[in-house]
């Protein structure tokens, strides 16, 4: 057993001594960092001496420099880490429970939670909300009283196909929502029909055949 100790340290030699060695030269840049010299090589790890955009030097080993998650000094890490998040409790406090916020957190809902049982015409057709309003409530807060918003208007999205986002979405009353619906034709069965004509035919609540139409869906899937 004592015999095999030399003939596994001579292999590790061996192995790297094939290994071709990589080449890190003077300028080469990794995110904000700026290889200055590699310093003498240590026992363990080659390290090298590098400059920060933000001006400050630090020293860093081959491994890390080489990994994609370090990109500086360590400035960048402490400048996320003060900077202001987007979305935080104590400004949405005082909202919460509130029918404007139910609005905000059921378009998300709908968007982006498989479990929810209106994804497949929301998420899974395509459906997103904007990012300005997914991250951040008090965006879609003030956007929505910027432009109408009261408590008996709801939220409609003038391109059925497109997103929830400023210049597609508007505030109307549930009323004025349904006298537009009630307008609309649709093919069934070869024949123009209205949508509320369907809805007595194929048993389908009206509220949900117009809901399942507004989302993109077909005739055919709608009336399921």
């Amino acid at each position: 057993m004592k015999q095999l100790w030399p003939l596994k340290n001579q292999l590790v030699k061996d192995r790297d001594f094939n290994m071709k060695k990589i080449e890190i030269s003077k300028g080469n840049r990794f995110g904000k960092l700026t290889v200055i010299s590699e310093l003498p090589k240590p026992i363990k790890r080659r390290t090298f001496e590098c400059k920060c955009d933000c001006g400050k030097s630090t020293t860093i080993t081959l491994q890390a420099l080489r990994k994609k998650g370090v990109s500086s000094c360590g400035c960048y890490q402490d400048q996320y880490n003060n900077s202001e998040k987007p979305e935080r409790r104590s400004e949405n406090f005082g909202h919460v429970g509130t029918r404007i916020y139910t609005i905000w957190g059921g378009m998300k809902k709908r968007c982006s939670n498989k479990k929810s049982r209106a994804y497949k015409w929301y998420g899974a057709k395509g459906v997103n909300v904007c990012k300005d309003w997914k991250n951040r409530f008090m965006n879609f807060y003030n956007w929505a009283n910027d432009n109408g918003y009261k408590e008996n208007l709801t939220i409609d999205r003038i391109d059925p196909y497109g997103n929830y986002e400023p210049s597609n979405c508007r505030w109307i009353p549930l009323s004025e929502q349904n006298k537009m619906k009630d307008n609309r034709r649709v093919l069934y069965k070869g024949e123009k029909i209205s949508c509320s004509e369907l809805s007595r035919l194929t048993n389908t609540n009206y509220s949900t055949l117009i809901g399942r139409l507004n989302r993109g869906l077909t005739v055919k899937e709608a009336i399921l």
